[in-house]
């Protein structure tokens, strides 16, 4: 499981850095995703959910993404996902 966790966290922050113009070093966990990473909610709606789904070959539930709002969140979001097989 540490391995999918990793890819998962991967996957996330090469997306992440594609949509905020930062560098990885920059990105942490503890991040907000709208306001320390300047991410609009078209962008994480539109683009961000998506483009991660579509590379872990998942579906995520849309109403868990009211409760997300960091670096983490989205990356826990995504890996529970895959764990219960989204």
């Amino acid at each position: 499981m540490p391995d999918e966790s990793r890819g998962v966290e991967q996957i996330v922050i090469e997306t992440l850095e594609a949509l905020s113009g930062m560098e990885r070093k920059q990105i942490h966990g503890s991040d907000e995703l709208l306001h320390d990473l300047h991410i609009t909610g078209d962008d994480l709606s539109f683009v961000f959910v998506p483009e991660v789904e579509r590379a872990l070959g998942v579906k995520t539930d849309p109403s868990v993404w009211n409760n997300v709002s960091t670096v983490r969140d989205a990356i826990d979001v995504f890996a529970s996902t895959l764990r219960s097989g989204g």
